[in-house]
């Protein structure tokens, strides 16, 4: 039998197909990628207050000298005043008319201090390839990088200054501070509590800080705008802010009747000094700065250091030349030379100051060791 044509079988039905359904960013992963965000985050910046209070004093260039010497004289006195009697004095008291002798002349003399002035750089290098493929500006950066730390070293080692407790140095006798233990103790040892733990009975009152203003006024410091200044980290100053229910004497800064021109920091008054808070704080914890504050220098330790002056009692001397820590002298180099020829440092960016932190009377600074009731470190 001859064949006959047949037309097409039956179709197929496709069955279920697994891992089918919504297309997510899983399936493309490997076309995703972060979007930069070009706005640069806030960061961890310091309140810094101490250039603010001190003496600002510039060597002038071709000066022949690195060392300045700042000079005071005498204090008043009266002990060579003398009275004139009519007649009958005998030498070398002069009678009535008759010339008082030189014996009994008063001398002018002269204190100095001597600062000796040192060098401070600090570099950041920027190679091409970091310029050429970075998101940001790296140079303005570098500058604003350098301007910060320039203000941090300043603010630091005029604290370290301020901080030593012991030793002379030329003729600044560090040992000539006052001293103050928070609520009424006698020593270091007893704010460090034997083995620096916490006590709340060992963190400053306003008696101490009346106290500190009274050994400034037995020394005779003089007043900065008609007030002392204390400089404190923040857990002190919110232990005297936690007493002012007890005490009336505290005034925060925005209940000023008089229109004065507000501290940088500055947060109230309290028996005639006024509070700065900053927090560039300096803790120590079982040895007290004495004459190395910065290897005694512990950022977990429980005794607080604030510092309480009058007017000229530290200064920030610095070379005009070569800029001071408040306002750098400001170096950025560019281009190939020979010692890279192929310019792979697209720049560096440097500031350099030459200055010095220098106590100028000891007698006008209230060093306070204290604890503080807060739990923050």
């Amino acid at each position: 039998m001859a064949a006959t044509a047949q037309g097409p079988g039956p179709r197929a039905i496709p069955g279920p197909v697994a891992n089918q359904g919504t297309t997510t960013t899983a399936q493309l992963t490997d076309a995703m990628q972060r979007y930069l965000n070009r706005d640069l985050l806030l960061r961890m910046i310091p309140t810094l207050v101490y250039a603010e209070f001190a003496l600002r004093s510039p060597l002038p260039s071709k000066s022949g000298s690195r060392t300045m010497r700042l000079f005071r004289f005498d204090s008043p006195s009266i002990t060579a005043v003398q009275k004139v009697p009519v007649s009958g004095a005998a030498p070398p008291l002069p009678n009535e008319g008759v010339a008082m002798g030189p014996a009994k002349y008063r001398q002018l003399k002269l204190e100095y201090v001597d600062v000796d002035l040192d060098q401070y750089i600090q570099t950041i290098a920027i190679t091409d390839v970091a310029d050429a493929v970075t998101l940001f500006d790296l140079i303005s950066q570098a500058n604003l990088q350098n301007a910060e730390d320039a203000a941090l070293h300043c603010d630091t080692l005029t604290q370290l200054e301020l901080a030593m407790s012991t030793g002379t140095v030329g003729n600044v006798n560090y040992a000539l501070k006052n001293y103050i233990y928070a609520n009424n103790k006698g020593s270091y040892a007893a704010i460090w509590n034997t083995n620096g733990a916490k006590d709340p009975t060992l963190i400053l009152t306003a008696t101490d800080i009346l106290d500190g203003a009274t050994a400034l006024k037995v020394n005779k410091a003089p007043k900065i705008n008609g007030n002392y200044v204390m400089c404190a980290p923040p857990q002190v100053v919110r232990d005297i802010m936690a007493g002012t229910s007890t005490n009336t004497t505290w005034l925060n800064a925005s209940q000023y009747s008089a229109v004065q021109q507000l501290f940088n920091g500055e947060v109230g008054k309290i028996w005639g000094v006024r509070v700065v808070e900053h927090n560039n704080a300096y803790q120590s914890a079982a040895t007290p700065p004495g004459a190395d504050p910065l290897t005694n220098y512990n950022a977990t330790g429980v005794v607080f250091s604030a510092f309480m002056f009058g007017r000229q009692a530290y200064g920030l001397p610095s070379l005009n030349a070569l800029g001071s820590p408040y306002a750098p002298q400001v170096v950025v180099v560019q281009g190939a030379d020979k010692s890279d020829p192929a310019n792979q440092i697209r720049a560096m960016v440097s500031w350099k100051a030459f200055w010095a932190a220098k106590i100028l009377q000891p007698k006008w600074i209230v060093h306070i060791f204290t604890q503080s009731g807060s739990n923050a470190m």
